[in-house]
């Protein structure tokens, strides 16, 4: 049996419950005992299984939300969030934001006058700099496409967007 085959495990805790339910008496007090450890072993499994597969879950979301080569959320993973925060503003959890766009200017010619694998590189370095920038972690940091990047700076008046947009440690 495989542990986190959840409907296994619930069908073995079913039978177990039954036994106790369907007339069938535990012979003794230990007996009693006994299945009620069976049964909390049972469920103690279930819960561990849900552990795993929402571990798994949560690193699939993360692998289809991020771009593999920049760690930074791709053009599904931002859209996502960018709705998110649509829907904190809405209930008046935040106070809105600034959104920031980048577009690497003359980025093509990097490709050109080089190759690919030196233009990744530079992307990744570019991704490397905006991390490092002092963006807080409630921030949203996308690489939708390409040499395109996005900045939702969350929570933020406007009136304060300019000093957090001065650089820190560049």
């Amino acid at each position: 049996m495989k542990p986190t085959d959840t409907r296994i495990l619930s069908n073995q805790a079913v039978n177990i419950m039954s036994k106790l339910t369907r007339g069938e008496r535990p012979r003794d007090v230990e007996h009693a005992e006994d299945l009620l450890w069976e049964m909390a072993g049972e469920i103690n499994n279930q819960a561990l299984a849900i552990h795993q597969r929402d571990v798994l879950i949560e690193q699939l979301s993360n692998l289809v939300n991020t771009k593999q080569l920049t760690g930074l959320l791709n053009d599904r993973g931002f859209e996502k969030a960018l709705s998110q925060e649509q829907n904190r503003i809405d209930r008046g959890q935040s106070k809105g934001g600034v959104i920031v766009s980048i577009d690497l200017a003359g980025f093509k010619r990097i490709n050109d006058d080089y190759n690919l694998q030196v233009g990744d590189q530079a992307l990744e370095k570019f991704a490397e700099v905006i991390k490092k920038f002092g963006f807080r972690e409630t921030d949203i940091l996308g690489n939708p496409g390409g040499d395109e990047f996005v900045i939702i700076m969350t929570d933020k008046h406007q009136t304060n967007y300019e000093q957090c947009l001065q650089c820190r440690n560049c």
